[in-house]
């Protein structure tokens, strides 16, 4: 009963708060990387070094703590001073890569952005930059550093895979929003997909409940959009008693990984319970550091997903199971519809 007043609270906030939903920005997903339920993918117009607009492919990786990230060819093409050197974690190992900028002349926009009120929220492709190998030709990585880039603190981002939508709140819309219909604690992860050193800590994660054969491990799963199937490590798979079934491949902005595939149930939400899915395990050599990602395979069984840093939440939408009252009236209405061309032919 708490569950259901709350979310009928929520929903009510909601409802006044819709007609004037400020602060925000939605960008369209214009394609997938790695399979048509892959990593969602936006454009971004920007310019190069000779101050011609181009059109490159933006990576949403929620999982990510950069701001934005490319490879050398890319920032050759943007004419991009070579910064300092460092070195980044996650996903296939320590790497290293440069610092570098996108001044605000070079600054690009994601393509077909609408923004609420850019006057208090708008998402300009400029600022800290890093060079790193792996990220294809023509590709932007784009980090939770850029998505929650509001100086007041962390913002949401909400991505309807229905729709075809990413949109991203300030700190102060996010705090305003409503849970979605399932909703499980957030927590800062520690490490991501793609983790520069010394970067901020603005990756997310949930704790995951994984079972296998009446074995339960309470494990963190960061929540990437930036990876096309979730995985697991070998210490946990290992703690499971995890019996390989095969080989799968696993699609990042940093490159493409291969791990053996093995069944799992997770439990993410409790009105939900565990669910079974198929997961990667990644060897230690991709994955020293032992992270466990849930990645946009895992996240497109919702409808919708809502990672909320504003009110450390991540929540998501059912995809709805047609009922048996409306198969039996599309029953009713395609015999119907049968009975009316019979009685034309004769």
């Amino acid at each position: 009963m708490r569950k259901l007043a709350r979310t009928a609270l929520a929903a009510l906030a909601l409802a006044l708060g819709q007609a004037a939903m400020a602060d925000s920005v939605r960008i369209p997903i214009t394609g997938t990387l790695g399979g048509d339920k892959g990593v969602p993918l936006v454009d971004i117009k920007i310019k190069d070094k000779d101050g011609k607009e181009i059109t490159v492919k933006g990576i949403v990786d929620t999982g990510s703590n950069s701001n934005l990230n490319m490879n050398q060819k890319l920032a050759d093409q943007l004419g991009l001073a070579a910064g300092t050197a460092a070195q980044s974690k996650g996903v296939g190992g320590t790497a290293n890569i440069k610092n570098t900028d996108v001044p605000a002349g070079n600054g690009g926009s994601f393509s077909g952005a609408t923004a609420s009120d850019a006057t208090k929220f708008d998402l300009p492709v400029k600022g800290p930059a890093r060079v790193s190998p792996g990220i294809p030709d023509g590709h932007v990585l784009v980090g939770s550093a850029l998505i929650n880039s509001d100086p007041a603190g962390p913002g949401s981002v909400s991505v309807n895979w229905a729709k075809k939508t990413v949109t991203i709140h300030n700190n102060t819309q996010a705090k305003a929003l409503a849970v979605l219909q399932l909703d499980a604690p957030l927590q800062l992860a520690e490490l991501g997909t793609f983790y520069a050193v010394g970067g901020p800590s603005s990756a997310w994660a949930v704790n995951v409940g994984a079972t296998n054969a009446g074995t339960t491990v309470d494990a963190s799963f960061v929540l990437s959009t930036g990876v096309d199937h979730s995985f697991i490590s070998a210490g946990l798979a290992a703690a499971l008693g995890l019996s390989p079934q095969g080989s799968v491949s696993v699609t990042t902005g940093g490159g493409t990984f291969t791990g053996t595939a093995a069944d799992v149930e997770l439990q993410v939400f409790s009105e939900e319970g565990p669910v079974s899915f198929s997961v990667g395990v990644l060897s230690p050599s991709d994955n020293p550091d032992g992270i466990n990602v849930l990645g946009a395979d895992f996240l497109q069984r919702y409808a919708e997903v809502q990672i909320n840093g504003g009110t450390l939440t991540f929540s998501a939408t059912a995809v709805p199971e047609p009922s048996f009252g409306w198969l039996w009236m599309g029953g009713l209405v395609a015999m119907r519809a049968g009975i009316n061309m019979a009685r034309r032919r004769s």
